[in-house]
């Protein structure tokens, strides 16, 4: 297995010690991505504009285990250049996640760790005309989170991800806010 070593991990941090819990809940972020363009395949002179966010998942959060399934999409990715003008792209699609939650001691300040995978397309415009899909693939994905319990079924969380090989095997770095409701 290609990240047996990731998944590894995430099996040991599923041992921290948390308070015995078993619910469903829904999750939605907003966010910020920015790619790794210095990986990207960039005419001279040129970079992409970060993009905007949004994902909704639902999942299960057992004891200290976390699995999470939902759907990220994208804003555009605008090219800036003095040679193409007006062409952009965006990425979307669905993701699966696992990991491992915990509290620091009893505050209501807690932290995750997940890993999974996203499995996009990106589609791409230039000028008015819409390209439609130009790249279909997956790619691993990590998760750092801070959470804060708000009230006993609302979490609100902030959230570092990187997203790993993203057309042509750059990353992206991405920096999202968002709030759970357990059930």
């Amino acid at each position: 297995m290609k990240y047996q070593g990731v998944f590894s991990i995430a099996a040991i941090l599923c041992l921290l010690p948390s308070v015995a819990t078993a619910e469903f809940f829904i999750s939605g972020k907003v966010g910020y991505m920015e790619l790794t363009a210095d990986e990207f395949d960039v005419p001279t002179g040129g970079d992409y504009d970060p993009a905007e966010t949004y994902t909704l998942s639902a999942g299960y959060l057992r004891d200290n285990i976390l699995f999470e399934v939902g759907y990220m999409q994208t804003g555009d990715f605008d090219f800036q250049s003095n040679v193409i003008e007006n062409a952009s792209f965006s990425l979307k699609g669905p993701l699966a996640l696992i990991g491992a939650q915990t509290r620091f001691g009893e505050s209501r300040f807690g932290g995750a760790f997940k890993i999974g995978g996203w499995f996009w397309e990106a589609e791409g415009q230039y000028e008015t005309f819409d390209v439609g899909e130009i790249e279909k693939s997956e790619s691993p994905i990590g998760v750092l989170q801070l959470n804060w319990a708000a009230t006993e079924n609302i979490n609100l969380y902030t959230e570092y991800t990187y997203i790993h090989k993203i057309l042509n095997d750059g990353g992206a770095n991405m920096l999202g806010v968002g709030a759970r409701y357990a059930f």
